[in-house]
């Protein structure tokens, strides 16, 4: 899936799969964990789809992130949960 942010057109299945620093990050930066990605927060969508943009392109920041549109949010995020099923994880 790709996504334009500030011109910059972003290809989101070149950031996955999620990794263990990923998560971390998320955990560090946000607070988030696996209950908020499974319950579909807009919030913990927004702050995965921007530690995924990030490693993309660096320099995207959260301001720019802020001003996508809530539809483009949540259909990445729709793509990265879709592409999170294809992963196994032991239990």
């Amino acid at each position: 899936m790709k996504i334009t942010v500030d011109g910059k057109e972003l290809d989101l299945s070149g950031a996955l799969p999620l990794t263990l620093g990923d998560l971390k990050k998320l955990k560090r930066a946000y607070g988030f964990g696996d209950a908020q990605l499974a319950s579909g927060d807009i919030l913990a969508a927004a702050a995965v789809l921007l530690i995924l943009l990030q490693k993309l392109d660096s320099s995207i920041t959260e301001e720019q992130l802020d001003r996508l549109p809530l539809a483009t949010v949540e259909g990445a995020f729709q793509f990265i949960a879709a592409e999170a099923k294809n992963i196994h994880r032991p239990t």
